[in-house]
């Protein structure tokens, strides 16, 4: 994102900036500007009519994370795409709770193909995930 003066700064270097006072988030909506207190954004609002995260549910997701939540990705936030953990269309509502960032590589290995993995919160730490892949490894000590 861009300052004022043109410094570009991440989403979460903003927030940590503006930490000092109540930080606000703004947002266009149908071309008018909304603002809405950091601090008053409830993680389990939902956005049910809708199978996409709204601007303000994608800049929280950016501020937790740096990228892709796959272990050892490195893709920046900027190009990923939002995943929700229970699947949209299988009655998963469109909250923080239930989405993660997720670059397009790892989000086409999510769920559906046998070589893919599957994904779940992390019950000891919800601010991490559990990954688990799909298909068991093979066992290189199995008879040929």
């Amino acid at each position: 994102m861009s300052t004022n003066s043109g410094a570009v700064v991440s989403v979460r270097d903003a927030l940590d900036m503006a930490s000092s006072g109540p930080s606000f988030l703004s947002t266009r909506v149908s071309g008018r500007e909304r603002l809405f207190r950091i601090d008053e954004i409830d993680p389990d609002a939902t956005n049910a009519e809708s199978r996409f995260a709204d601007a303000v549910q994608r800049l929280v997701l950016y501020a937790q994370a740096d990228g892709c939540r796959f272990p050892g990705c490195d893709e920046p936030a900027v190009r990923c795409q939002v995943h929700h953990l229970k699947p949209w269309n299988d009655g998963g509502r469109t909250t923080l709770a239930n989405l993660l960032l997720v670059c397009r590589a790892h989000h086409n290995k999510i769920n559906g193909s046998p070589d893919g993995w599957s994904v779940r919160p992390d019950p000891h730490d919800l601010e991490k995930f559990v990954w688990t892949p799909n298909t068991p490894p093979r066992d290189s000590a199995e008879p040929a």
